[in-house]
């Protein structure tokens, strides 16, 4: 059954979710995030955040487990709204899952597990590249009115500028941890061989590209050898 919602109350739980989602620093907490309070905000259904990785899409978080199999799925089986997102369309809807010709697997998939109506919605960051795909899904069909899609645009520009501030703040911390673990390892092999410390970096630099790997990765070889030890 619907719950009713007064004209206010969206305007409130939009101004909770910015709030929370000032609190996060972590891409995972910012999606976890959205999907439980962004399923408040539409009242009846259900949230789900997929996000690009490595060139393929990943379900990152849903408000309900069950969402995550449904999202995996289309993945899994090259077809489904969200991957039809993530190819270029800006928002795709479908009122009846059990009824549209467009996803004739995926769509059985998610009408077995109880969802009829489906919306998908891009998520761009700040250089308006695509960073994911904001799904809501209904039990029941032509469940997304005008007003709802309202909201999941606006819920869509918060999920992604939230979500792009803590992929930035997420590379910042993996960008000084790398830089923290190379100054180790210049350390450790200006000790060993008695060299300056642009000698250090430079071999270091040297082996990340024969090897064709980070320097970073190449650093931490050079510290895990140091704390495993002289081999015997």
């Amino acid at each position: 059954m619907s719950t009713a919602q007064s004209p206010s109350e969206p305007v409130h739980l939009f101004a909770a979710l910015v709030s929370e989602l000032h609190e996060e620093d972590t891409v995972a907490a910012v999606a976890a995030t959205v999907a439980d309070q962004g399923a408040a905000i539409m009242g009846d259904g259900a949230i789900s955040i997929a996000l690009g990785r490595r060139r393929r899409l990943v379900s990152e978080a849903a408000s309900e487990s069950g969402l995550l199999d449904v999202m995996s799925s289309q993945t899994d089986l090259c077809e489904g709204p969200a991957l039809d997102v993530s190819e270029g369309a800006s928002a795709v809807y479908c009122p009846d899952l059990a009824a549209t010709e467009l996803w004739p697997r995926w769509a059985a998939v998610a009408a077995s597990h109880g969802w009829r109506s489906w919306f998908s919605v891009q998520l761009l960051d700040r250089g308006q590249n695509l960073f994911g795909v904001l799904s809501f899904a209904h039990p029941l069909a032509d469940a997304v009115t005008p007003e709802l899609a309202d909201r999941m645009w606006t819920l869509s520009l918060h999920a992604a500028i939230a979500l792009d501030r803590a992929q930035a703040q997420e590379n910042l911390v993996r960008a000084a941890e790398a830089q923290g673990r190379v100054g180790l390892a210049c350390g450790v092999l200006m000790e060993r061989h008695n060299v300056t410390a642009e000698q250090a970096f430079n071999t270091l630099r040297r082996c990340s590209q024969d090897q064709q790997r980070k320097l970073r990765d190449v650093a931490a070889d050079v510290l895990n050898d140091l704390q495993a030890g002289p081999k015997r």
